[in-house]
């Protein structure tokens, strides 16, 4: 017998993003500040790894419960969710391209 899931890691885990690496350069950006942005999207994303688990799973039961009741109301919760996430991907994204000098790729 298999033991259920209990939700995604720990915050304090968060191995799904890897610390990335800055070469310190004369004229770069501020290690120390670029190492706090980088803490910050990783907490940001656990938190929202942690909040789509937590909304899959309501969303499961809501469908084993009472299909039509809920179902509507978790789905745009789910969505909104997934709108945040997609807002702090891009934000990745652009300081990325801002700290390679690269633009930002859309989508």
């Amino acid at each position: 017998m298999t033991t259920p899931p209990t939700g995604p890691d720990d915050a304090g885990e968060q191995r799904a993003i890897p610390m990335p690496y800055f070469a310190v350069v004369a004229h770069g950006f501020d290690p120390a500040q670029v190492r706090a942005y980088v803490d910050q999207v990783r907490a940001e994303m656990a938190r929202l790894e942690r909040d789509n688990w937590d909304l899959r799973q309501r969303l499961d039961a809501a469908a084993r419960a009472e299909p039509n009741a809920t179902l509507a109301a978790l789905h745009d919760e789910l969505v909104r969710a997934m709108a945040r996430f997609e807002q702090i991907e891009a934000a990745r994204q652009r300081a990325a391209a801002e700290t390679s000098g690269d633009e930002p790729r859309p989508g």
